[in-house]
C-alpha cells in the first residue's frame, strides 16, 4: 500500500514538473515572439527608414552643392552683378537651403543625436552664407536704387541723355556704395568658394559615415582620409576674415585666379581699378534705367 502511495506521489511530481516545463516554455515562446521578434522588426524598420533618409539627404547635398557652384559660376564670369543678373541664382540657393531645413525636421523626428548634429553643422554654414548673400543683395539694390533716383530726377519720362556732368554726378553720389558693394561681392566669392563649399563637402562625409554605420556598410579608407581633413577645413572656415582691399575692382576682375589673401599695391593698378569701376557703374545705370523706364512704359499701355 505504501508502495502505491509512493508511486502516485512520484507521478504527481512528474506531472507538476512537466506542467512547469510547459509553462516555462510557453513563457519563453511569448518572450521570444513578443519581445525579440519585435526588436528585430524595430531594427529592420530603423534600417529601412535610415536608408530612405540617406538617399534623400544625398539628394539635398547634391542640390546644395550645385547651388553653390551656380553662385561661383555667376561671380567668376560676371563681376559687379546687378540684381537682375543674380536673381535666379540666389533664388535657387534659397530653395535648396529651405528644402534642407525641411529635411532636418525629418531627421529630428526619426533619427538620433549624431545625425541631428551632422545636419545642424551644415545648417550653421549655409545660414551664415545666407546672411552674407542678403547683405550683398541689399548693397546691390541700394546702389541701383540710388542711381535710379538720380536718373528719374533728371528725367522722369525717359532715359536722360548721357553727359559727363551726369556721369560725374552719379559717380560722386554712388562711389562709396559702389566700393562697398564690390567688397561684399569679393568677400562672398572668396568665402563661399574657398571655405564654405569645401567644408560642406567635408561634413557630408561625416553625414555619410553615420548612415554607413547604421546600415552596417562600414567605413572605407577613402572616407577615413576625408574625415581626417575636416578639422583643418573647420579651422580655415572659422579663421577666415575678408579685409577690404586697396583696389577692390581690380581684384574682382582677377579673383577667379586669385587667393583670398591677394593684395594689390602701387599706382599701376589705379588706372585699371578706375576703368572697371566705370564699367560696373554703367551696368548699374543700365539696370536702373530698365527698371524705372520700363515700368513707366507699362503704365502708359
Amino acid at each position: 500500500m505504501a508502495q502505491k502511495k509512493t508511486n502516485s506521489l512520484e507521478i504527481r511530481k512528474d506531472i507538476i514538473a512537466g506542467t512547469i516545463l510547459i509553462f516555462i516554455g510557453a513563457i519563453w515562446w511569448i518572450i521570444q515572439t513578443q519581445y525579440f521578434n519585435k526588436n528585430i522588426e524595430n531594427e529592420k524598420y530603423i534600417v529601412s527608414k535610415h536608408k530612405k533618409l540617406y538617399e534623400e539627404g544625398s539628394n539635398h547635398f547634391k542640390n546644395i552643392h550645385n547651388s553653390y557652384q551656380d553662385i561661383a559660376n555667376l561671380l567668376r564670369n560676371n563681376y559687379g552683378a546687378t540684381p537682375n543678373e543674380y536673381k535666379q541664382t540666389f533664388e535657387k540657393f534659397n530653395k535648396a537651403i529651405n528644402q534642407f531645413e525641411l529635411y532636418q525636421e525629418k531627421i529630428e523626428r526619426y533619427s538620433y543625436d549624431k545625425f541631428i548634429n551632422s545636419t545642424e553643422n551644415i545648417s550653421t554654414i549655409t545660414q551664415g552664407d545666407l546672411q552674407l548673400i542678403w547683405l550683398y543683395q541689399k548693397s546691390s539694390e541700394s546702389l541701383r536704387d540710388n542711381i535710379a533716383k538720380i536718373l528719374y530726377k533728371e528725367n522722369p519720362n525717359k532715359v536722360p541723355k548721357a553727359s559727363n556732368e551726369l556721369m560725374q554726378k552719379i559717380l560722386k553720389t554712388s562711389e562709396t556704395d559702389l566700393t562697398e558693394f564690390i567688397n561684399y561681392e569679393n568677400k562672398l566669392y572668396f568665402k563661399l568658394i574657398n571655405f564654405s563649399l569645401p567644408l560642406i563637402n567635408g561634413l557630408e562625409n561625416d553625414f555619410n559615415k553615420n548612415f554607413r554605420d547604421i546600415l552596417n556598410l562600414g567605413t572605407t579608407k577613402k572616407l577615413e582620409q576625408k574625415l581626417s581633413e575636416i578639422p583643418k577645413l573647420i579651422l580655415s572656415w572659422k579663421n577666415y576674415t575678408y579685409e577690404d582691399k586697396n583696389y577692390p575692382f581690380s581684384i574682382a576682375s582677377f579673383r577667379t585666379y586669385a587667393a583670398p589673401e591677394l593684395k594689390m599695391d602701387g599706382d599701376l593698378f589705379k588706372y585699371k581699378d578706375d576703368n572697371i569701376k566705370a564699367y560696373i557703374l554703367l551696368k548699374f545705370i543700365m539696370s536702373a534705367s530698365m527698371d524705372i523706364y520700363q515700368l513707366d512704359t507699362n503704365k502708359t499701355k
